[in-house]
């Protein structure tokens, strides 16, 4: 609720002003209303219980496509911003400062509370830690606003509005990677992080009775929640 009402603030202040930095953090900010919102679909999901018999595992990997769409929103919004912003270098820009340090003020307070109250699920949920991800990257994206804006004021030159935009989109990237290789090492279905699987198959072997351990599979099902046949 918080996050979809500041996006239209943002988004309107932002064609106002004329600021690409103000335009890229609604982006974020969009891509955040349809993250979180998959997220708490997904969490919701992923709690049902199965009543056909034919999910055995469950619905729990809705929480790892959540957070697959996440990382999607954050690649495109970042793609969008660095070519508007590589699009905009040379060329001249009417930019309004004012606009940019109000919003981007209110826009890190929202993302702050935002954080606060995803903190605590993001180490224990890949899926919400996609969410939290994106509202990280959102909180520097209002950092950046400010600075823009600030800038703009100071020196009267409205590249740096530019400069600022570019560097977010950089930024929201490379968090996008890193979230995308540990939502692939699931759908991969990769040993877990932490776990040997020959150590495993070690243990299962040294216990009486056993003679031979073989086709080992490990692998995540969701965050937290390691499987093995």
């Amino acid at each position: 609720g918080l996050v979809g009402a500041f996006f239209v603030v943002e988004l309107v202040y932002g064609l106002i002003s004329g600021s690409l930095a103000l335009l890229s953090d609604a982006g974020h900010m969009a891509a955040d209303v349809v993250t979180l919102g998959a997220a708490l679909v997904a969490t919701r999901i992923a709690t049902r219980p199965d009543r056909t018999g034919r999910r055995s595992y469950g619905s729990y990997r809705a929480e790892v496509f959540a957070s697959l769409l996440a990382v999607v929103l954050m690649l495109l919004v970042a793609v969008y911003v660095v070519a508007e912003a590589i699009g905009r270098i040379g060329a001249p820009a009417e930019v309004s400062s004012g606009p940019m340090l109000v919003v981007g003020a209110i826009g890190l307070a929202v993302n702050l509370v935002a954080l606060f109250l995803l903190r605590q699920g993001a180490g224990e949920s890949l899926n919400v830690k996609g969410a939290y991800l994106e509202v990280v990257a959102d909180t520097v994206g209002s950092v950046g606003v400010i600075v823009a804006g600030w800038l703009v004021a100071a020196t009267g030159q409205t590249y740096w509005d530019t400069v600022i935009a570019l560097a977010i989109g950089v930024f929201v990237a490379v968090r996008a990677v890193s979230l995308g290789r540990q939502v692939f090492a699931v759908l991969g279905q990769h040993v877990p992080a932490g776990i040997d699987a020959a150590a495993v198959a070690q243990d299962l072997a040294s216990i009486e009775g056993v003679r031979d351990v073989h086709d080992l599979h490990l692998w995540t099902l969701t965050s937290g929640m390691n499987v093995a046949t």
